[in-house]
């Protein structure tokens, strides 16, 4: 049996509106960097579809997969349609560079954006619980949302928490640390319009770190939400593991 057979995914309705402008509701973009994310790809997937905020929209940038993660993501295409879904090809030089070049794509339209990795698991309230607090900042003033995670085993079982960070967030802390994960991170456009504007060919360590940097240092909102909204799943395969240093 291949892969593809396998995958049963979870409905999404292709009916939602997936733009702001046509039913008022807050179009997110999802934006997931792949790469031969076979084994944990559809619990992911599975994961979107079920989030309580319906008006979201996924794409995916993947870095050259030799794995069966382009006919899974083909199969969630032909379930949800073009407009829940769409693949782009990455730059292949490497995960932050595939996550900046992703970001910085002007054909992608949003009122918020989410970062997301291949391997983990939505709270389904993930995206509700941050546009709750990102609607609260003026459109004007970039604002980024991130939060703690639950980290668990390679086969879905619970194995502990990230830190819980207490000091408040801000440049000063952002120089010596970051607090959040990439794969919490949610933000409004006037903070993608300074990522944009830094463009994708930096030669930095960590494009979450970045973010924080860049949002914190131009005199933007930070929220650090202490409830745990992603499954961090932990594994071999893991580029960057659980922030525990």
């Amino acid at each position: 049996m291949s892969v593809c057979t396998s995958i049963l995914p979870v409905f999404a309705d292709t009916n939602d509106n997936i733009s702001h402008s046509s039913s008022g509701v807050p179009h997110v973009a999802i934006l997931m960097c792949s790469y031969n994310g076979e084994r944990f790809l559809a619990e992911q997937m599975d994961s979107f579809a079920r989030q309580t905020h319906r008006n979201w929209s996924l794409v995916v940038s993947d870095d050259g997969s030799q794995d069966g993660t382009l006919d899974i993501l083909q199969v969630y295409m032909n379930s949800w349609g073009q407009k829940r879904l769409k693949t782009v090809q990455g730059a292949q030089q490497g995960f932050v560079k595939n996550f900046l070049s992703l970001t910085c794509r002007t054909d992608i339209r949003a009122d918020f954006f989410a970062w997301a990795d291949q391997d983990d698991i939505w709270s389904e309230d993930k995206l509700h619980a941050a546009l709750a607090w990102l609607q609260t900042i003026p459109k004007h003033i970039p604002a980024l949302y991130c939060g703690r995670t639950k980290l668990i085993s390679e086969s879905g079982m619970p194995v502990g928490f990230s830190p819980r960070f207490c000091l408040p967030p801000g440049f000063a802390n952002a120089l010596v640390q970051n607090i959040g994960g990439g794969n919490t991170m949610v933000f409004n456009q006037a903070a993608r319009d300074l990522l944009q504007e830094a463009g994708d060919s930096l030669n930095i360590p960590s494009h979450d770190w970045w973010a924080y940097q860049m949002v914190s240092g131009a005199g933007g909102a930070i929220h650090y939400d202490p409830e745990p909204k992603v499954l961090y799943r932990q594994h071999g395969g893991n580029l960057v593991g659980s922030n525990a240093s």
